[in-house]
């Protein structure tokens, strides 16, 4: 079980670190210090930001249903507080981060009222803005720890044909979401239903790769091409001509995953502690990113 943790926890990090590129980068390229053609180009056709996230939805969809033990009494209590000290802690420090950088290079960054309920940890859906834009992440998984528990309370969390119905629900919605904002200019996004929908796919991944529920190899194979012809048609409608950047992106992201769970799996020291702090590496980085624009 450790080399199995080992390796799940080196996907991590290694998706902090794409997370990590892409900010750097971007900061780079617009401030004109990167004259390495191939880097630019690889910035501008795929995004390392949104691979990483990608990849990290997967791995929460691989990891988190299986946090709630069935055999424990307690096991709803035990997964919520695993959970809040390992998202809060990182998180505040973050917020307190933020605004302290704000502070001292001049720029009032937030309200104290913003910064209050961002605390929270739910201040999208209480209409309050980030203090970091990045926690759009943290909403989602937020949304996903609530409806694997709801589904363990239920009894749901492990049938595998209920999980493969709310991957395809979550698509369909989707595409729905991205034709209600294209011919009525309904401002609604697609992030949440394809991150939610990535996130069942993962815990599907995780009953066939390791619980070796072989008879969900072809299933697994159809949801993945259903899943690139919703994003494609989605992508169409929401980003119109910057589409291309975003399908390739989620492509690269699966095309990661599937390799590190299955070919190469990494079990450096290194990359394992990067996976078990990639949170706190995470939001220090787009804190720093932060300070070196409020600073320029």
């Amino acid at each position: 079980m450790k080399a199995r943790l080992d390796y799940l926890d080196s996907i991590r990090g290694v998706a902090a670190l794409l997370v990590v590129f892409h900010h750097v980068f971007e900061w780079l390229i617009k401030r004109n210090e990167i004259n390495y053609p191939t880097l630019v180009y690889i910035s501008e056709s795929v995004n390392l930001g949104r691979l990483g996230v990608i990849v990290f939805f997967i791995t929460s969809g691989f990891v988190i249903p299986w946090s709630l033990k069935i055999d424990s009494p307690h096991a709803l209590k035990e997964f919520a507080i695993k959970r809040f000290f390992r998202l809060y802690p990182a998180y505040w420090f973050s917020i307190v981060a933020a605004v302290m950088i704000g502070m001292g290079v001049g720029v009032h960054v937030v309200s104290l009222e913003q910064v209050l309920l961002n605390f929270t940890m739910i201040q999208k859906y209480l209409g309050v803005e980030s203090v970091i834009e990045s926690y759009w992440t943290l909403h989602l998984e937020i949304v996903f720890y609530v409806l694997c528990a709801t589904l363990f309370s239920l009894g749901l969390l492990q049938k595998n044909n209920f999980l493969m119905m709310l991957m395809v629900f979550c698509c369909l919605g989707a595409v729905c979401f991205a034709a209600l904002r294209y011919y009525y200019h309904v401002r609604i996004p697609i992030i949440m239903p394809f991150g939610l929908a990535i996130m069942f796919y993962g815990a599907l991944l995780r009953n066939y790769f390791i619980e070796k529920k072989t008879e969900l190899q072809k299933p697994i194979i159809l949801l993945t091409v259903f899943y690139f012809i919703c994003l494609f048609i989605a992508d169409h409608f929401y980003y119109l001509d910057g589409w291309l950047k975003w399908f390739i992106s989620h492509l690269a992201a699966f095309f990661v995953f599937f390799i590190l769970i299955t070919k190469v799996k990494l079990h450096n020291l290194v990359a394992v502690y990067l996976g078990r702090i990639s949170y706190s590496l995470y939001y220090k980085n787009n804190n720093h990113v932060l300070r070196t624009w409020v600073g320029s």
